[in-house]
């Protein structure tokens, strides 16, 4: 298959692991919120920010370097797996001693064995590493995809059990538990790579002098992402913490449907167009279009319909997440293209200028957010939100050096989504509202659903009536072809 034959068959698999992962693990997310406290979240939400912080350094950016380089020797993958196996055994053993040191930091003695649970994750993280990185390499995500949904149901079925069975919490960590050890047997089971002990430091050189500056970017990402968390939940206590995440798990969720779903197959489709500019940035700026034309209305509608939204999916008791929730949205639909300008600037070749970008943004991000936290999980949303959109401009002027565009260019493949989901956000606010006034939360966000459904496309098609033929393009790229008899 030709490249793009090869890409699109790649977004269609990493769509079907994201869309078909994340779907039934925030349909499971919906049960147990169903099925637990507030706090409960909020203690494995504080668990997780020390959890997460530790995997950046098991990978040390090492697997995408594996999928960046050109060339590639076997040496390259071992010395990965191994120096990725290590620190993870090393990691393994420092959170099962500083949990104790991290509970009492948060004033929570219950959080000191969830720590020492979660800590296996680090050993499961090192022994995926390069076997994800080879599939990712060579656009294999049909495999990666099979893997997250077997994973996922597992994971499910452990979790629910034990949250109907009153583990409380702990049915989040047999869940999170499940799902990393049936990842890891699925990918060895699957994988052809079988690591020998041929680490060199010449190798190693090659991997960690691109890699360190994705680390870094990674950390930073880390702390642009989970700072709110570990300041609510310092504050504030595990309950705040727990609406935040609701609030916040939503924006997550649609990120990675509408997002990072075609940011992973784009890094390998931008890296093999690094040579050859104009073909990279009619890439990019196809993928920006369609990744807006999808995001902006989904995160433009959650927006609208969040009072509608909590109640409905979630139940009253998760009513303070509301707020939050309608301020994160707008957020979402920024990363819906930073996401690419992230990659592009990967895939070039420049991970220092976008550890740099990283770096700011962490700054920015953690005073906002140290500020915000004493005051409430609202404010703490609103200085995600302002931080996220003075930092756009800037990331797109870094690209900008990189890759000349016009900014008119752009700018016209987002002019679209933008209008259409301006309206439909209208149409919901100013007709559906006021029209079911005094209905249940049910009917009304039913009413707000089929309003976005009959809008938006009516307003995007108009707009832009050549949507129509790339859309039937799409569609016989991705179809399968028919067999000729012989």
């Amino acid at each position: 298959m030709s490249l793009r034959e090869r890409a699109l068959s790649g977004l269609l698999w990493s769509s079907i692991e994201k869309w078909g992962s994340k779907v039934f693990t925030f349909g499971v997310f919906l049960v147990l919120a169903r099925l637990l406290e507030p706090t409960a979240f909020g203690l494995l939400a504080m668990a997780m920010v020390f959890i997460d912080l530790a995997q950046v350094f098991i990978d040390q950016g090492f697997g995408r370097a594996l999928v960046q380089r050109a060339e590639l020797d076997e040496e390259h993958k071992d010395t990965a797996f191994w120096t990725s196996l290590g620190i993870s055994v090393v990691l393994t053993a420092g959170g099962a001693l500083l949990a104790e040191p991290l509970a009492r930091l948060f004033g929570h003695d219950e959080l000191a064995p969830i720590l020492r649970a979660l800590s296996l994750t680090f050993l499961l993280g090192g022994l995926r590493t390069v076997q994800v990185a080879m599939f990712w390499r060579e656009l294999g995500f049909k495999l990666l995809s099979i893997r997250s949904l077997i994973s996922r149901a597992v994971a499910a079925v452990v979790g629910i059990s034990m949250a109907f069975s009153g583990y409380g919490v702990w049915a989040l960590v047999g869940q999170e538990l499940t799902a990393q050890a049936v990842d890891v047997v699925i990918l060895w089971f699957a994988s052809s790579y079988r690591p020998r002990f041929r680490v060199t430091r010449r190798h190693f050189r090659d991997l960690f002098g691109f890699g360190v500056h994705v680390m870094g970017t990674d950390l930073l990402e880390f702390v642009n992402r989970r700072a709110d968390d570990f300041l609510i939940g310092l504050f504030l206590g595990p309950k705040a913490l727990g609406y935040y995440v609701i609030a916040y798990r939503v924006l997550l969720v649609l990120t990675q449907l509408l997002a990072s779903v075609s940011a992973n197959v784009s890094l390998s489709v931008f890296s093999q167009l690094q040579k050859e500019p104009e073909r990279l940035w009619r890439a990019f700026r196809a993928a920006v279009r369609y990744s807006a034309l999808v995001a902006f209305p989904a995160f433009f509608g959650v927006a609208a319909a969040a009072p509608e939204i909590v109640p409905t999916i979630f139940g009253s008791t998760w009513e303070p997440s509301i707020a939050p929730m309608r301020v994160l949205a707008p957020v979402g639909a920024l990363h819906a293209v930073l996401y690419f300008v992230s990659t592009a600037i990967l895939a070039l070749g420049r991970p220092g200028l976008r550890l740099g970008l990283y770096a700011l943004g962490a700054v920015l991000n953690i005073g906002a957010f140290f500020v915000a936290a004493r005051h409430g999980i609202f404010y703490v949303a609103v200085a995600y939100l302002v931080s996220s959109y003075l930092l756009a401009p800037l990331q797109l002027a870094m690209l900008r050096r990189l890759l000349p565009f016009s900014w008119r260019d752009l700018g016209a493949a987002l002019a679209t989504p933008f209008i259409g989901s301006a309206v439909m956000s209208a149409a919901v606010a100013f007709g559906v509202h006021p029209l079911l006034l005094g209905q249940p939360d049910y009917v009304r966000l039913t009413g707000a659903i089929l309003t976005g459904v009959l809008v938006y496309p009516a307003v995007v098609l108009t707009l832009d009536p050549s949507l129509r033929a790339d859309l039937r393009k799409i569609a016989r790229k991705l179809a399968p072809k028919e067999r000729v008899a012989s």
